[in-house]
């Protein structure tokens, strides 16, 4: 997979600022990425999230949590933000990202290029976590 560092803007610091404070209230994540929410264009996002306390909460509940909280800590960059996709960290998706990138700590949003996410209907992308040993924690607990 091919990435590059985006240049941040208000609405990417904002959505990291967020994912901060989750990893410091929750624990820690597994992947969060942005996906474009039209069709390529890149003026609202889809916020792909998966960690094990999701695993925990379930997929309709977290959805509507994290959701919710994330439109309330964007404030006026939420009309860019669409909505979340929990996704569980046993998922090929996770495993794929998280094995591929070692990004553990929030600060950074990398722009992937990658025939590997179009297998999962994918086409832009931008990564902002991808913690392996976070994923392994939900295998751990789903054991």
């Amino acid at each position: 997979m091919a990435y590059t560092t985006v240049v941040t803007s208000g609405f990417f610091e904002q959505v990291m600022t967020f994912l901060g404070d989750l990893q410091r209230e929750r624990g820690p994540i597994a992947l969060a990425m942005l996906t474009p929410a039209n069709g390529g264009y890149t003026d609202s996002w889809n916020l792909y999230l998966s960690a094990a306390w999701l695993d925990r909460i379930g997929l309709h509940d977290g959805t509507k949590a994290m959701t919710a909280s994330a439109r309330q800590k964007l404030g006026t960059f939420a009309k860019q933000y669409k909505g979340t996709w929990i996704v569980r960290t046993n998922e090929l998706l996770v495993e794929t990202l998280t094995s591929t990138f070692d990004i553990r700590e929030v600060g950074t949003a990398y722009r992937v290029d990658s025939l590997e996410l179009s297998f999962f209907g994918i086409e832009d992308a931008v990564i902002l976590i991808a913690n392996s040993s976070a994923r392994n924690l939900g295998h751990k607990i789903s054991a």
